[in-house]
């Protein structure tokens, strides 16, 4: 039976591996075996004798690049004394993978692994590149290839040279396990989950009707219809009574203005109203004045560093309930389908098969299938959202609703102003950095729980190529090496969305968009995280209100200025 087996090997390589195996105690003698079990070397037990008499010997049978059959005599057989020697033996051959070939595709072609060191060779065209060229998940495999002594295999098929495969960017979602199952039914793979992608939805319109009228409300912060009210009869009180005490209607006026303007000029006035007793009402209206002062400062404020309240849904049911466009953006990449697929399509698609139709999840699935439309974002987001600010259409697949599409099958729908993006955190952040840089519409993140949450998992064909995978790519993926080649990626990707957009249009307007990228990723996203602020800047609209209050009052200013000296010269002209 072992010599039938080691044939077989020539065709589907196994390992015979022996967990408990009592050589002379056990009456029949088993074979347990994997399927399709790639490996340098393969063992197998021989028994002779009879009874308690019966002697066993692990012979080990190294793998040869041709087959076993020149390996069944010569020096590479050797014997085995015990199952410990036979195990350390096995993962000693087995961890150096002698330059075997294993397949998988990088996510960029032509990667290589000075890619994955951003800080090398700063001056220069160098950095340039590798950024363009990096991901994280390609760092993952070109390090792996380079310390476990292992060879890329440029297949896209299955075969007897190739000892493993792995992948890192198929989603676990029904259609992939099913192409697996029916394409290799005999193959057994190994799933360690590496990535969380969560979906979530911000809604953008344009807010420039919200923004007029809190312009405009500036004006009256923070005081309502009453306040001002009680403020005008307080100023009129104080101009009757000083008019009427004086006897001068234009020296009485100039006065009321420029201390409500001034605040503090009282020595000029002092010989003209010396004959009235008028400080307690003077300083109590200069004390309310400096209040009211500082609360409209600190209102204006406010109104500068807060976002307008905008009459859009914030919950994923208020979202499904109105009839604001959705569009997702998070598209793939999988060794089963060449054109990018989007996995919220697939999952939806799931979720109608498996659902009941009564239970509420099953509304909200279909809904989602019947509102969402998919836009092939693969590395043009920049290019999608400047063709959204500058009202040009952008391009789908033929049918909208379906995330499948080929080159060939496309179609151009219009997004309008005000429209939903559903898509996973890191594609809505991108997408809001362009929307900042390319139009003045106004985002406004959902309050509610993210709707759907899909794992991407790394998945390695379960043979000799598990010990390495799990001791190796595993606690690889899990490290802080990885979060940051994961962080960096999300930048270096929108970096290369940007420059393939420049290219597209020749054009390199946005030449400080990169220093940008970093600071809004690295403080925004930090920051944001932490302590759940949303960090924006302050746009030019937002500074109309402040600037044409102080032209307001300084337009005052100057008028009573001139008045003022036109007065005093009128006064020496009759002396």
């Amino acid at each position: 039976m072992g010599i039938l087996q080691i044939f077989a090997a020539k065709l589907r390589p196994q390992v015979i591996f022996f967990e408990n195996v009592n050589f002379g105690i056990t009456k029949r003698l088993q074979f347990p075996f994997i399927h399709r079990l790639y490996a340098n070397s393969i063992f197998i037990i021989f028994n002779s004798g009879h009874g308690a008499n019966r002697v066993g010997s692990i012979v080990r049978f190294i793998y040869g690049y041709k087959g076993l059959a020149k390996n069944l005599v010569g020096p590479d057989i050797s014997d085995v004394t015990s199952i410990s020697q036979l195990k350390h033996l096995w993962r000693m051959e087995n961890s150096n993978l002698r330059r075997r070939k294993v397949f998988f595709a990088y996510t960029l072609k032509h990667h290589k692994n000075s890619y994955c060191s951003l800080y090398k060779n700063k001056f220069g065209n160098g950095e340039t590149k590798r950024m363009e060229k990096f991901v994280e998940n390609d760092c993952i495999k070109s390090t792996l290839l380079e310390r476990k002594n292992i060879t890329r295999a440029d297949l896209t098929a299955f075969s007897n040279s190739v000892i493993g495969f792995i992948s890192s960017d198929i989603p676990m979602h029904s259609d992939v396990s099913n192409g697996l199952k029916q394409s290799q039914s005999s193959i057994q793979w190994v799933i360690h989950g590496v990535g969380m992608e969560t979906y979530g939805f911000s809604i953008h319109t344009d807010s420039k009707g919200e923004i007029s009228a809190a312009n405009f409300s500036a004006f009256v912060l923070p005081f309502d219809v009453m306040t001002w009210i009680c403020i005008l009869v307080s100023i009129l009180t104080i101009s009757i009574c000083t008019i009427k005490i004086s006897n001068s209607f234009t020296r009485s006026i100039l006065y009321i203005v420029s201390t409500v303007l001034d605040q503090s000029d009282l020595i000029s006035h002092k010989q003209r109203l010396s004959n009235y007793d008028m400080t307690p009402l003077l300083a109590a209206w200069i004390m309310v004045a400096m209040f009211l002062g500082f609360f409209y400062k600190g209102a204006l404020f406010s109104y500068m560093t807060s976002k307008p309240v905008l009459n859009v849904p914030s919950t994923l049911e208020g979202l499904l309930k109105s009839n604001i466009s959705i569009i997702s953006i998070t598209f793939v990449l999988t060794f089963l389908n060449h054109d990018p697929i989007s996995p919220l399509d697939i999952i939806t698609k799931d979720l109608v098969k498996i659902l009941d139709p009564n239970m509420s999840l099953y509304d909200i699935t279909v809904q989602l299938r019947n509102r969402v439309m998919y836009v092939p974002a693969f590395y043009k987001v920049v290019e999608i959202a400047e063709n959204i600010s500058t009202s040009k259409p952008v391009e789908t697949c033929w049918d909208p609703n379906q995330s499948r599409c080929s080159d060939g099958n496309r179609t151009e729908i219009m997004i309008p102003k005000t429209f939903a993006v559903m898509s996973t955190k890191i594609d809505m952040r991108a997408f809001s950095n362009y929307m900042k840089q390319f139009s003045g519409l106004t985002e406004v993140t959902n309050t509610s729980p993210h709707p759907i949450s899909y794992k991407v998992p790394w998945i390695a064909l379960y043979n000799c190529f598990y010990n390495v995978f799990s001791r190796h790519m595993s606690s690889l993926v899990e490290s802080g090496i990885y979060s940051w080649w994961r962080k960096n990626s999300n930048v270096a990707r929108q970096v290369r969305d940007l420059l393939k957009n420049e290219e597209r249009n020749n054009r390199s307007e946005n030449v400080a968009f990169v220093q940008r990228l970093w600071v809004t990723e690295d403080v925004d996203h930090d920051l944001g995280e932490r302590m759940g602020i949303d960090l924006q800047g302050v746009s030019l609209s937002t500074l109309t209100a402040p600037f044409t209050i102080t032209l307001i009052f300084s337009g005052v200013a100057v008028f009573v200025f001139f008045v003022e000296i036109l007065t005093r010269f009128a006064k020496v002209l009759k002396i």
